[in-house]
């Protein structure tokens, strides 16, 4: 019997990983699919542009905050509680900052884009940026130990059920208000799913912050750029045109990239964790890289050029 390297382990169950991750963005797709054909159904196609504003105006803000610990707790060799306990407080401390800025933009934002329902709008979204400072650090172990299935459970039924949500609240008040309901209840139910999904219990401390921010710094500046790149457009046209020509440009932005969001992402995803224990086990990394780039690429690169 051939006996399987280090190496060839890892890109297995990197593979694997990859699988779920994207058996999970297929998933999400098609609920999405589902819901928004409903949806249009019942709301208006500025209501849409609303929540697309909005988004893309707290995401920008949400950037100017971004401190990643989870990446930074991944690649850990051997993390201790005082690591986990770090994290969790730096991220709920990075959730109460990006929650007081939008807060604090709010109605200067609205009365910038000259749509006065977008500071309610903001308010409830910042809402949302606290409770994700809420969730259980310990299900980051899911990516460190190539658990990726647990890590779909835990995303996918929350969006299952935001999305009943959003229908139902649709129904009942044919408004915005029902998109807002529903990434607030899935934000919610993701952290209730955390603690039921995982035993470990945060505390606050921060005894390990000088490891964790030394690595998150550099890794949030790259994630503020791409953030502020690839929303940037969405609010100068919601500056220059309204809310309705910002919904059906977020709509084929959406399907223009699904290449990368549906495929990339989670490969990349998925290829972190792989690093990481190549890293830690004293393995050539390139080698997992240039494996996972060649498979990306017979990927990818068809299904852009198919797409556009």
């Amino acid at each position: 019997m051939t006996e399987v390297s280090p190496l060839g382990t890892i890109i297995a169950r990197t593979a694997r990983g990859t699988g779920w991750l994207i058996a999970w963005r297929m998933a999400t797709r098609l609920l999405g699919l589902a819901s928004t054909v409903v949806l249009v159904r019942l709301l208006a196609p500025e209501d849409f542009g609303l929540i697309a504003l909005a988004t893309s105006f707290t995401l920008v803000v949400e950037a100017m905050a971004l401190i990643d610990v989870e990446d930074a707790v991944t690649r850990e060799r051997a993390p201790t509680r005082e690591v986990y306990d770090t994290a969790f407080t730096l991220g709920l401390l990075r959730g109460l900052a990006i929650g007081g800025m939008i807060a604090a933009l709010a109605f200067p934002a609205a009365r910038f884009f000259a749509e006065p329902r977008l500071a309610s709008v903001i308010l409830a979204l910042g809402l949302g940026f606290l409770l994700d400072g809420l969730t259980n650090v310990g299900v980051v172990d899911f990516r460190r130990d190539f658990a990726f299935h647990r890590e779909v459970q835990l995303w996918l039924v929350p969006r299952l059920l935001s999305i009943l949500l959003a229908l139902a609240a649709a129904l009942l008040l044919r408004s915005y208000w029902a998109l807002v309901i529903g990434i607030l209840s899935q934000r919610v139910l993701r952290v209730a799913f955390s603690y039921r999904m995982h035993p470990f219990r945060p505390r606050l401390g921060l005894r390990a912050w000088r490891g964790l921010m030394g690595y998150s710094l550099w890794l949030s500046a790259i994630t503020a750029a791409s953030l502020l790149r690839d929303r940037a457009d969405s609010i100068l046209l919601g500056r220059l045109l309204g809310t309705a020509p910002v919904g059906i440009f977020a709509i084929g932005t959406e399907i223009a990239a699904l290449p990368t969001t549906e495929l990339i992402e989670p490969t990349s995803r998925a290829a972190f964790s792989g690093f990481s224990t190549a890293r830690n086990t004293g393995l050539n990394a390139g080698e997992t890289w240039l494996h996972i780039v060649g498979s990306l690429t017979l990927l990818t690169f068809p299904a852009g050029v198919g797409l556009a």
